[in-house]
């Protein structure tokens, strides 16, 4: 298009983008009109279910976590020897953060340097998404272990 005079070049571009468009006619006639929205429609169903694992999931692991910290700290607690069982409660009830917990229980009976042992119970949280398998409700399980330090009202037993 270099060495055209300005008449021709102008020719020269109309004839391709006639060209263009005729093409882009026969694109339309063909039959693609919604096959863009159908492939959509196919993986949407999939990702979502995807997006909705990832948030059900991530949450369970969550309140897991939150719940086998709170046990942890309720060990270190009675170990170190706190004087009330309702104090003791409280504590690990405020370090539990998104679990429900149902029962906080110790094992009775540690003497100074000897094991103790706390187990928490608590619920499940099923967002009840559709196509998303999961452990459906019901109670998981934490326990932790530590030595006694010293002895308090909540290593002799604290009624659940």
């Amino acid at each position: 298009m270099r060495g055209l005079s300005p008449r021709a070049r102008g020719r020269s571009r109309r004839l391709s983008l006639e060209g263009t468009r005729h093409v882009h006619r026969k694109a339309l006639r063909s039959g693609d009109d919604g096959a863009a929205a159908v492939e959509f429609a196919l993986v949407s169903v999939l990702l979502l279910t995807l997006v909705f694992a990832i948030i059900q999931y991530g949450y369970f692991f969550f309140q897991s976590t939150a719940a086998e910290h709170a046990a942890r700290e309720g060990a270190r607690e009675a170990a170190v020897g706190i004087n009330t069982c309702d104090a003791w409660k409280t504590i690990v009830r405020s370090r539990s953060g998104a679990s429900n917990l149902n029962t906080i229980e110790v094992t009775p009976g540690a003497t100074r340097g000897t094991a103790i042992k706390v187990t928490i119970t608590w619920n499940r949280q099923n967002f009840g998404f559709p196509f998303v398998p999961f452990l459906g409700s019901g109670t998981q399980r934490e326990e932790a272990l530590t030595r006694v330090e010293r002895i308090g009202s909540v290593t002799t037993g604290c009624a659940p």
